[in-house]
């Protein structure tokens, strides 16, 4: 797959109640909240068969981060709710 359509990809990662948006995936920190959006980007069809090989991998990369998200789970359950949510559901 070309790099310009890597570039194309948007992750968005909750980290200590903040939205953090991500284009590489080897970005996306060790630790952090929640998965709020993964969405690889495709190039146009017809795809050669490294495209397809590399596609292929991305069902892969979500479930190693929802991995990640339940291991970080015991973490946040430390913190009190305004750390965790504060921020993002205020009506203020």
């Amino acid at each position: 797959m070309t790099q310009a359509y890597r570039d194309k990809n948007e992750f968005v990662i909750l980290i200590d109640g903040e939205l953090k948006t991500f284009d590489k995936y080897e970005d996306i920190p060790e630790v952090f909240d929640n998965v709020i959006k993964f969405l690889p980007a495709f190039p146009p069809e017809p795809h050669t068969e490294e495209q397809h090989r590399e596609l292929s991998q991305w069902n892969d990369k979500l479930q190693k981060l929802m991995e990640r998200e339940r291991k970080n789970a015991s973490r946040l359950q430390r913190w009190p709710c305004r750390w965790r949510c504060g921020s993002l559901f205020s009506t203020t």
